[in-house]
């Protein structure tokens, strides 16, 4: 069972809260209200209706208003006694209590002790803006996201660049120049030592040790990317 629960208006019933009740019920929903119970006794008792009503309905459905506001916020007559059972119910049962309202201020209609709490937009005639109720009314999520997967994607790592000591010897013959790396010697072609020695030449250089860029890969498999040496400047050069 489905309770709406609101604050009359100048002692007379909310006939929008009404409506909305009706339309509830022609959708399926076992929507009630207070008048519905009225109607069933000549002299019913409403504080007592009130309490029972809020006790056995699985959904409870709370329409926010400015009287609604003012009577549960002063805690006057039954508004105020409900409100004062929402608080103390509405930790326990997470998912019984809905907040709505037709009002377009959302804050000036939202008793003081439930500010932080969802309500969701009510507009009249419009049964797009009713679709979130029926989910919370259903206990079903709006919006489906697959399940974690078992498996998961492979990742490439990437080698950091550093810095690695060369030491860059010259040989006097005139194609032929070696360095040392990692206690090996290599040899360097004539390309490859201009590449090298373009860089040193720059007359923005003028500290003893440079970071230039050096293709490796021509002398060591294991060392395939582009890499960062540090190349001390050689005292003699073969120019």
């Amino acid at each position: 069972m489905i309770f709406v629960s609101y604050s009359w208006i100048n002692n007379e019933p909310d006939m929008d809260v009404l409506n909305f009740v009706a339309y509830l019920r022609k959708k399926g929903f076992p929507a009630t209200c207070d008048v519905m119970y009225m109607q069933e006794e000549t002299a019913i008792s409403f504080p007592k209706m009130m309490a029972q009503k809020l006790k056995e309905a699985d959904k409870v459905i709370i329409i926010l208003s400015k009287e609604y506001k003012e009577k549960a916020d002063s805690f006057q007559g039954g508004v105020g006694a409900e409100y004062n059972y929402i608080l103390s119910d509405i930790e326990k049962n997470i998912k019984k209590y809905i907040l709505v309202t037709f009002d377009t201020d959302i804050q000036k209609v939202t008793p003081d002790f439930i500010k932080e709490r969802e309500v969701v937009p009510l507009i009249k005639d419009v049964e797009q803006t009713y679709e979130k109720v029926f989910y919370k009314l259903q206990d079903k999520p709006e919006f489906i996201f697959p399940e974690i997967s078992q498996s998961v994607s492979e990742l490439k790592q990437k080698t950091v660049a550093y810095e690695e000591e060369i030491n860059f010897s010259v040989a006097y013959e005139s194609s032929h120049r070696t360095f040392e790396y990692k206690g090996e010697s290599f040899e360097l072609t004539e390309e490859d030592f201009l590449l090298i020695e373009n860089f040193l030449s720059e007359d923005c250089f003028s500290h003893d040790d440079y970071n230039v860029p050096y293709r490796v890969d021509k002398f060591k498999s294991s060392f395939p990317e582009i890499r960062q040496v540090k190349v001390p400047i050689p005292s003699e050069m073969d120019r």
